[in-house]
């Protein structure tokens, strides 16, 4: 059996040589007891809900035992409402074909990932639905009251809302947007991905229809994994059809019986065990963690902010954002910074739109991309105090050159 204590030997962080600042991507490095329960998940026998011996048993009770861990902490009273995917993507992608009915409207911003564009161009495509955008302020977030006028304009759409960007970190008020949509009949699909982890959540007090993360970003669990939930109220049509080890007696059209019929195919146990032991270790200290990215975000934007000709992307310096921080240098490629970054100071970021062009075409970065650095309280605080010196020596070599 592995320990976590052999883990913490193998990765710790601050022997690694890397300086990690890409979390929203995928967050690194995970905790030693997530390891050490993906590892020792591997090594039992037997698939869950797929047979009767003793090995199968004991998987099905890993099975439940997870999925009543990620229910307690994300406040979802009756579990089945909560089911496994492999990552946000497929997640928003069943909620979204699952909900959106043809002939629909759905109102989106301009800021959403491409995991929630992609399906509903589909959609309009394929379903006739129609698409309409919702106006946001300079930092990044839903105008209310536009919303309110849209809601008023088309009573039962559906929205479809990130909680936070990717791209800038800019968070959007989603239990007031949830409280506009209800008010008017409508409905609303949150996409959790990057703020699982690092807000407080709350689904059956959030009172949303639906709500989807991936397991391997905030939360720290491993990559693959992703959580969907959905309203007892509201009826989904399943994305896959297959086996799920209950039914077959019924023939082929399985009704939307939960969890079972959201989760077909052979699960992956051992990251949904890693995942559930991920967020049973994050969830209960996400306050005093938050605590901490926020004193982070203050260290690196006020850093970055002394470089000339750097523009921060989304909320400044003092707005509540997620632990993302997105700038563009003027003159100097994102590329370019991303590359010396990664080669000559093994600091690893993202740059490019970020699977997100929309949104740089509301903030005027499309043609640029931005330089991207995420972190989560985990991160030790010397990345975070020295990243900014580092971009200000690659910008003024640059200019130099």
């Amino acid at each position: 059996m592995y320990t976590s204590q052999d883990i913490c030997i193998k990765y710790a962080p601050e022997e690694s040589g890397i300086i990690y600042l890409d979390d929203a991507a995928t967050s690194w490095p995970k905790p030693p007891e997530v390891i050490e329960t993906v590892a020792n998940s591997m090594m039992r026998a037997g698939s869950p809900s797929r047979s009767s011996h003793t090995q199968a048993l004991e998987a099905s009770r890993a099975l439940t035992r997870s999925r009543r861990i990620c229910a307690e902490q994300l406040g979802v009273a009756e579990p089945e409402n909560l089911v496994f995917q492999p990552g946000c993507t497929q997640a928003i992608n069943m909620l979204v074909k699952g909900l959106v009915k043809p002939g629909s409207r759905v109102l989106i911003s301009p800021f959403e990932h491409n995991s929630v564009t992609r399906p509903l161009y589909r959609l309009q495509k394929e379903m006739n639905i129609e698409l309409i955008k919702i106006p946001v302020n300079a930092e990044g977030g839903i105008k209310l009251a536009s919303l309110m006028d849209l809601l008023k304009e088309h009573p039962g759409a559906t929205v479809v809302c990130q909680h936070a960007s990717n791209v800038s970190g800019a968070i959007q008020p989603v239990g007031d947007i949830a409280d506009l949509v209800h008010k008017y009949n409508a409905k609303i699909i949150v996409d959790g991905a990057q703020t699982a982890g690092h807000i407080p959540f709350d689904f059956d007090m959030m009172m949303v229809e639906a709500w989807a993360s991936s397991g391997h970003k905030g939360f720290r669990g491993p990559e693959g994994t992703g959580i969907a939930i959905m309203s007892s109220s509201e009826d989904f049509t399943p994305l896959v059809e297959g086996g799920t080890g209950s039914g077959s007696e019924e023939g082929p059209d399985l009704e939307h019986v939960r969890p079972d019929a959201y989760e077909a195919g052979t699960l992956n146990l051992p990251g949904i065990e890693g995942l559930a032991k991920a967020v049973e270790l994050i969830c209960p200290h996400i306050p005093e963690r938050r605590r901490i990215e926020d004193e982070y975000c203050r260290i690196m934007i006020s850093g970055l902010q002394e470089i000339d000709g750097l523009h921060i992307i989304g909320p400044q310096l003092g707005s509540p954002r997620v632990p993302v921080v997105s700038f563009i240098v003027e003159g100097v490629s994102s590329e370019y910074i991303t590359s010396v970054l990664d080669r000559n100071y093994k600091v690893a970021v993202r740059s490019g739109l970020h699977c997100a062009p929309s949104a740089h075409e509301a903030y005027g970065s499309l043609l640029t991309g931005t330089v991207r650095a995420s972190f989560s309280a985990d991160t030790p605080k010397d990345w975070i105090v020295d990243f900014a010196g580092m971009v200000k020596e690659i910008v003024t070599q640059q200019r130099i050159i």
